[in-house]
């Protein structure tokens, strides 16, 4: 499975801030053997899904610090963890797939044709792995390196929560809202699940802000083990709340007291300032470095404090570097927090920078600065939101098919493949700067030399037609 199909708001946009709960399959490997996940986590094991393909050349390299877990964990260790290959290109053979695992000493089970289940985790790139803890839920770890995915695995495996298997067991999989608000007010949304043999019917859910109670929700229904159901609860106001902080507690499951009260309650921070909301389709960002370039890093968070966009890594830019300028598409109706980094705690401005220069700022596509700065010690915020919808074509404008790539990673070339005869296309790094761009031939795909690219590790690619653009994430090594 070349054609991987990333989609994506923007740039790195990430998950989407809900907790993630892992679904069933059944897959036999090329020996023969059958291997279903919950029934291993039934067993109390955690399950590492390690999805590859035999010519991808960072799962060869990372592949000796995947086997180092397996050697300590596995069933000739603690047998903790089962650790399954997934092999996912359907063009691949059963032999190209036995030869990979003997060449790269890959002697956990190892599985081919495994489209379906790629599908079903909405898997976007090789190698990628998710581990799933025995309460079905799972998150996905990234290391570059046999040792870097090793530590990544190890440090994964400790958090894992164990199944606990009680008779009645009422959890809060996840606080789901907003917490970076650019309103007053928010409305709390959590997911309820049912985590015992007994079906949670009936559960009392109080919220708090700052340990004051602002509602009680009587909750009602029928969930089976595994089982969850979102829930919303009543809207609270921040407006003059110092440090405003929301609790939300289950109590009472079945009328009854939980056996299990440790993941009966969340607490989240809200970042709220009396936020100004733009009109905006995009925005501008300006960063004007000082003479310490590789001291500067930034970010930005979306309302539920995923990263959506970061930069750094400027070690070798000359002092005094021309200004990143560059536009960024952020999508519409949210709330957004940018913070800029200075390793030495001196800012960008003015001590160590010509005058007029070390400087950030965030203009909208008019021009209106949102926000700007400079002067600070290690760390400098600002909260702000865009409205509205994201953007939507018009009726006489026709969306193109969703943008893939591939190989990816990639080392020498990659292939566009786009809805579209005409577009343009741009590589972009995560300082903002366009590192080679140019157009497609009458031809949906483009193949594209990235040799290059000296620079190896995350890259933007952007395309771009009349009326609509997309974003893809690109690793080169």
């Amino acid at each position: 499975m070349k054609n991987l199909y990333l989609f994506l708001f923007l740039f790195l946009y990430v998950q989407n801030g809900i907790a993630q709960f892992a679904p069933n399959f059944t897959l036999v490997d090329i020996n023969g053997e059958s291997h279903e996940l919950y029934e291993y986590l039934d067993e109390g094991k955690i399950v590492i899904l390690d999805f590859y393909a035999v010519w991808c050349n960072p799962c060869q390299v990372n592949a000796p610090g995947v086997e180092a877990i397996w050697e300590e964990y596995g069933p000739d260790g603690t047998d903790e963890v089962m650790i399954l290959g997934l092999e996912g290109d359907d063009d691949s053979t059963d032999d190209e797939v036995a030869d990979y695992a003997v060449d790269y000493n890959s002697s956990n089970p190892q599985i081919n044709n495994t489209e379906d289940v790629m599908d079903l985790y909405s898997i976007q790139y090789y190698p990628t792995y998710l581990m799933v803890c025995p309460d079905r839920s799972f998150e996905p770890y990234e290391g570059v390196g046999p040792t870097a995915i090793e530590a990544a695995l190890s440090f994964g495996l400790g958090l894992c929560a164990p199944y606990l298997d009680l008779e009645l067991d009422a959890r809060i999989f996840e606080y789901n809202s907003s917490t970076t608000l650019c309103s007053e007010e928010t409305t709390p949304n959590i997911t309820l699940m049912s985590m015992g043999q007994q079906a949670l019917t009936s559960v009392t859910i109080k919220a708090y802000l700052n340990g004051d109670l602002q509602s009680t929700t009587n909750w009602g229904g029928n969930l089976s083990v595994f089982e969850s159901e979102s829930v919303l609860l009543p809207t609270i106001n921040v407006s003059g709340v110092s440090n405003p902080e929301i609790m939300v507690v289950l109590e009472n499951p079945n009328g009854m007291t939980d056996p299990n009260p440790d993941n009966d309650m969340q607490t989240v921070a809200i970042e709220y300032g009396g936020a100004t909301t733009y009109e905006t389709d995009s925005i501008r960002f300006e960063l004007a470095f000082d003479n310490f370039p590789q001291e500067t890093t930034w970010e930005f968070l979306n309302s539920v404090g995923e990263v959506v966009l970061s930069g750094g890594d400027y070690i070798g830019f000359p002092d005094f570097s021309p200004p990143i300028d560059t536009f960024i598409l952020l999508p519409k109706g949210d709330c957004y927090t940018f913070n800029i980094f200075d390793a030495a705690s001196d800012g960008i401005c003015c001590a160590y920078a010509d005058p007029g220069e070390g400087y950030w700022r965030i203009y909208t596509d008019t021009l209106e600065v949102i926000a700007e700065g400079g002067v600070f010690m290690d760390q400098e915020s600002v909260i702000f939101g865009i409205a509205g919808d994201d953007i939507m074509l018009s009726q006489n404008e026709e969306k193109p098919s969703s943008l893939s790539i591939y190989p990816n990673p990639a080392t020498e070339q990659v292939i566009i493949e786009y809805g579209s005869l005409n577009y343009s296309w741009e590589i972009i790094g995560l300082d903002g700067r366009v590192y080679q761009n140019g157009k497609s031939n009458n031809s949906k795909n483009t193949i594209v030399n990235i040799s290059n690219l000296t620079s190896k590790g995350a890259y933007i690619l952007k395309v771009a037609t009349k009326g609509h653009v997309d974003y893809q994430k690109l690793m080169i090594y």
